[in-house]
C-alpha cells in the first residue's frame, strides 16, 4: 500500500518524487510518513492557491481527499532530495 500512497503524491502538482515509509516513535508507535521533492515554483496556480507554495501541510491535505483516512501520512515533508542508494 506504501506503492499506492507514492503514486497519488506523485500526482500532485509540482511533485517530481516521493516516498511513504513506515516509521515507528519511542513508544512502539508505527507511523506514515511521506516525502516529496517539489519543483521550484510549484504550487502557484494549484490546489494549494495561487501564490502559495507546497509544503507538507498542503499536500498531506491533498492525501487526505483522495484517500482512505489510514492511508493519510502522518506527517509530509517536503525535501530538496531524496537519495538514490
Amino acid at each position: 500500500e506504501l506503492g499506492e500512497v507514492e503514486e497519488v503524491l506523485a500526482g500532485f502538482p509540482g511533485v517530481s518524487r516521493a516516498v511513504v515509509v513506515v516509521r515507528g516513535d519511542a513508544g512502539g508507535v508505527k507511523r506514515l510518513v511521506a516525502y516529496a521533492v517539489v519543483e521550484s515554483g510549484a504550487g502557484a496556480g494549484a490546489e494549494s492557491g495561487a501564490g502559495v507554495g507546497v509544503d507538507g501541510s498542503v499536500l498531506r491535505g491533498f492525501l487526505a481527499r483522495v484517500l482512505p483516512d489510514y492511508m493519510v501520512p502522518s506527517v509530509c515533508v517536503v525535501v530538496d532530495g531524496l537519495p538514490l542508494t
